[in-house]
């Protein structure tokens, strides 16, 4: 960063005196970019803005000067608030390509076009100093998800990754989960088959030619003996229930087969999971084959069946919302309405997991029983949003 030299006082001085503030606003940013000043380069865009609109160029009361009421005010002020927005992307924008991305995220985050963003984020220098950055501000403020995701993976390895993956998807954040839930599962499918195959190797005295993990394991049940596993049965679980948020067939392939794997482990590494998923590889794996098609029923009466026997007041609606969301995944959104009137009391908070009523109306074009549900419930709007939604669909149809 250059230092601001004695001339660059005197030629200051000297311009104002000579040819005014437009003159050496103008001179005053010249110089904060020549230095790459970018925090001071913003006040100096600040007071260009301030002069240009012939308020005071230092900070003043704005707010109470433009509440008045008078039309010319409040053009005013808008035309103020769109020049900062300005000035933000400007700035933030000159700060990305320095590699300052934390500082520069402070900028842009008022900035509404994303896709701007998202390129020019793309081509801002990582390092080992704004990795870190760069990931908070990919992943975690959902500006470039996948990339984000990406440098999580190849920088800090599988167990990181995981856990970035369940705290991020459970987050505040959390946009489209499907890319880095795909990357997760794709590269823990790969760490798992590599192992698998140079195990193989080891043992039979040549490279399998297969790659496909269920292939490799159909008949080899000498690879689970003696508590052997080929990846951390921790990540393993952990991936699998991540799955569940794909709905790419490639990578849910890549789901079912570690699932299958996960069956044939040593009981010591069957981690439970939680309600409708306790047994969490055959549970896995009959809703990974009921998304791709496969065994639907028998994937429907099983979460059926977990859903009928939970009290939802007493263990929550969890197991409910799963079976509710997998008829809607499968096509099944009018059983998905019956579903959700059978199993979820009125008044029992859920966690969204599922779609609501209004969705699944939308999907089935059946209102009926949901009509009648929110006319139950005393529920004006969700009626009234019912019968609107049901009236528009009909005139489209």
């Amino acid at each position: 960063m250059t230092i601001s030299s004695t001339a660059d006082f005197e030629s200051l001085q000297t311009l104002i005196e000579q040819e005014g503030v437009d003159a050496a606003l103008e001179l005053l940013e010249k110089i904060f970019r020549r230095d790459k000043k970018y925090h001071e380069l913003f006040e100096v865009l600040k007071m260009k803005l301030r002069h240009k609109l012939g308020v005071p160029l230092l900070d003043s009361d704005l707010g109470n000067q433009w509440d008045r009421g008078d039309p010319s005010d409040a053009q005013q002020r808008e035309q103020y608030e769109d020049g900062l927005v300005e000035a933000c992307r400007d700035v933030g924008l000159a700060l990305l390509g320095a590699g300052q991305i934390r500082e520069a995220w402070m900028y842009l985050r008022p900035v509404s076009d994303q896709s701007e963003l998202v390129r020019h984020l793309a081509k801002a220098p990582v390092n080992d100093d704004n990795r870190d950055e760069v990931i908070e501000v990919a992943l975690h403020e959902g500006i470039d998800v996948a990339r984000g995701y990406r440098l999580v993976l190849d920088h800090y390895g599988t167990c990181n990754a995981i856990t970035t993956f369940q705290n991020f998807s459970h987050g505040p954040n959390a946009r489209d989960v499907q890319k880095p839930a795909a990357m997760l599962v794709e590269h823990v499918y790969s760490e798992l088959l590599q192992s698998v195959r140079s195990h193989i190797e080891r043992e039979e005295g040549t490279l399998p030619a297969e790659e496909n993990l269920s292939r490799l394991i159909r008949d080899r049940v000498w690879l689970f003996g003696e508590l052997s596993y080929h990846l951390d049965p921790s990540h393993l679980s952990s991936t699998v229930q991540s799955a569940r948020y794909l709905q790419d067939p490639r990578y849910l392939r890549f789901a079912v087969e570690m699932a299958e794997y996960g069956e044939k482990l040593h009981e010591q590494f069957q981690y439970p999971g939680e309600e409708p998923f306790v047994e969490l590889y055959p549970s896995h794996r009959l809703y990974f084959q009921a998304l791709l098609g496969e065994n639907q029923e028998g994937a429907v009466n099983y979460f059926r069946d977990r859903a009928r026997n939970l009290d939802a007041y007493q263990q929550g609606s969890q197991a409910a919302e799963v079976y509710i969301d997998l008829l809607a995944r499968i096509s099944r959104p009018a059983e998905a309405i019956t579903a959700t009137i059978e199993l979820i009391p009125d008044n029992v908070h859920t966690t969204g997991l599922a779609p609501d009523l209004l969705e699944l109306a939308q999907r089935s074009g059946k209102y009926e029983q949901v009509l009648d549900v929110y006319r139950r419930r005393e529920n004006l709007l969700g009626f009234a949003s019912g019968l609107l939604q049901s009236a528009t669909q009909e005139k489209s149809n």
